[in-house]
This record gives structure tokens, C-alpha cells and sequence, in this order.
């Protein structure tokens, strides 16, 4: 269904900005950082608390310089 859909892309694309806020630098630090930004709105969106809660550790321990 489409929801499966949904939550398989979200998630898969959370994980690639993780990835990328690890080694990111300089312009492309501030593109992937909105893009975490989004990924974390988009989580509390569409799942439970917990898996947003979960999402904004990772971005912490990636590095993530995360609005509050």
C-alpha cells in the first residue's frame, strides 16, 4: 500500500542523510543539515514519537547541529 511506501522511502532517505552528515563539509554540511531538518519533520509527521525521538539521537551522534 501506499503508506508501506511512504514509510520504506522515509526511511531509506533518513538513513542516506545520516550517512552524509558524518563526513559533509563546508556548503554541503548546510544542505544536508536543512535535509535532516526535513527528514526529522517528515518522521514526526508520519510515524510515532519514538521514531522521532530515535532519528534526532542519530543526527546528534552524526554530528547534526539540530534546531530546537
Amino acid at each position: 500500500n501506499v503508506m508501506d511506501d511512504i514509510t520504506l522511502l522515509v526511511r531509506s532517505y533518513s538513513e542516506d542523510v545520516l550517512k552524509e552528515l558524518r563526513t559533509a563539509e563546508g556548503l554541503r554540511r548546510e544542505v544536508v543539515e536543512s535535509q535532516f531538518q526535513l527528514v526529522l519533520e517528515l518522521t514526526t509527521l508520519l510515524f510515532d514519537g519514538s521514531e522521532a525521538e530515535f532519528l534526532l539521537r542519530r543526527g546528534k551522534a552524526a554530528g547534526a547541529q539540530v534546531a530546537a
